[in-house]
């Protein structure tokens, strides 16, 4: 079937993959983001929740390319567009949920049995909207963080390469995969995006073979060779989770899954505001007791909580960044057919912490 004539629903299943990517990474949070949670099958399940961190890396890797190719992408005209449109999209959501993990920091601070120092130093503050702060030897006001730094870095590095990579010649891509997999042995610290490439190879894969330009056999060799790479560069969890992440959004799933489309429309908005809002369930059901029913309890109600958050930040902040990053002007995209929930439609997101 040509590209042309994929069912809507097949794209459903990009928004899918990132509903559960970030209700399974709010899911280690806070089953194994401390000691505080008990032994049991919801520790045990919950400790392979980070692995949603990869499938989002996956699925950037398979949407960026997916979004310049539909735009018939040329580097000169369209890169300052692209990246605008990006930074829109994502960083006001972002800049906002660091203004709320400041503001909860300090009415927590305020209750008669805190404990602790939630002091934030404004040197390292202004740090954080350009992604820098591991680079001035600070930490990121929310761990979840990190990863976005290595989303925005992948964006330029599909820039770079964009030219050659949206190539309808297969030998050209096949030496821009082969060079971004060589890329992923660089000696490199979390902070770069050099470990992380073998996973977004995978997702490159993924829409490579969209494309009709690898068949399903080269594929397959492809992503061996990424799987490789990233038991190389990162470990084989991580390796294991690309692989998870690729599944997710090029399975035929049925279109229509109401409950999934909910999360995966929210799941920026769930990413960047489950730590502040649940972790505060869980340090006060910490205090309180250590009895696993409470434990447990605590555990359900920090999930709805950070969900209730994500819906009302999605609609009241999250939708008006989409919005407007919707209003410049652009080329009109290919025709294709893709759900509205496509690349443009939803954020890319990301890490374990």
């Amino acid at each position: 079937m040509h590209p042309k004539e994929e069912e809507p629903s097949r794209w459903a299943s990009i928004e899918y993959a990132r509903g559960i990517a970030a209700l399974s990474v709010a899911f280690f949070h806070f089953t194994n983001g401390s000691s505080w949670f008990h032994d049991g099958i919801l520790k045990s399940v919950g400790h392979y929740g980070y692995l949603g961190v990869m499938v989002f890396f996956v699925i950037s890797g398979f949407v960026i390319p997916l979004s310049l190719y539909r735009l018939d992408f040329d580097w000169r005209r369209d890169s300052a567009d692209f990246l605008l449109r990006r930074i829109v999209r994502l960083e006001p959501p972002y800049l906002l949920s660091c203004l709320l993990v400041v503001v909860l920091d300090k009415l927590s601070s305020l209750a008669p049995a805190f404990r602790g120092d939630v002091s934030h130093d404004m040197y390292y503050l202004i740090w954080h909207p350009l992604y820098l702060v591991p680079w001035v030897n600070a930490s990121w006001l929310n761990p979840v963080y990190w990863s976005l730094a290595i989303e925005f870095q992948f964006y330029f590095f599909a820039l770079i390469i964009a030219p050659i990579f949206l190539t309808k010649y297969a030998s050209l891509a096949r030496g821009v995969l082969a060079l971004t997999l060589m890329a992923s042995f660089v000696p490199s610290s979390g902070n770069l995006l050099f470990p992380y490439l073998p996973l977004f190879v995978m997702g490159f894969v993924g829409f490579l073979g969209f494309r009709r330009l690898f068949s399903r056999v080269e594929q397959a060799a492809w992503l061996t060779g990424a799987f490789l790479c990233c038991i190389n560069s990162t470990d084989l969890s991580a390796a294991v989770g690309g692989l998870i992440g690729l599944a997710l959004i090029m399975l035929p799933w049925p279109g229509g899954i109401k409950i999934l489309t909910f999360f995966g429309g929210i799941s920026y908005s769930l990413y960047l505001l489950h730590v502040p809002i649940g972790s505060r369930v869980t340090n006060l059901s910490m205090r309180i007791s250590s009895d696993p029913s409470l434990q447990t309890a605590a555990f359900v109600l920090a999930m709805v909580l950070s969900i209730l958050a994500a819906y009302i930040f999605s609609r009241v902040v999250e939708r008006r960044s989409i919005d407007w990053s919707r209003s410049f002007k652009r080329k009109k995209p290919k025709d294709i057919l893709i759900d509205k929930t496509s690349a443009e439609a939803a954020p890319i997101r990301t890490p374990p912490c």
